[in-house]
């Protein structure tokens, strides 16, 4: 069994909180998406898989990894574009 630790960087997860908070903000939830290459929002059930295989012998030859499940939100084409609520505010003046 390998030695190390891993990571799961889950970026925002929607759940009835969040969900609450955006209904406040109009137009945040639809900002939001706009920064993520796959437009869907992601729910803790989904990071599921992730962790099982991270627990699983599968993955024994991965260590030291910092995995993301965010929808594609931080991939090269679109890092720019997520300086996230900062661009949201102030957008919205």
């Amino acid at each position: 069994m390998a030695s190390g630790v891993n990571s799961l960087a889950p970026g925002w997860l929607m759940n009835d909180s969040v969900a609450t908070a955006m209904a406040g903000r109009p137009g945040l939830h639809d900002f939001v998406l706009s920064t993520r290459a796959i437009k869907k929002d992601v729910f803790a059930d989904e990071l599921v898989g992730t962790l099982i295989y991270l627990a699983s012998p599968d993955s024994d030859a991965v260590t030291g990894q910092f995995l993301i499940v965010d929808m594609a939100a931080t991939i090269p084409s679109t890092v720019e574009t997520i300086a996230p609520l900062d661009g949201f505010a102030a957008a919205r003046g």
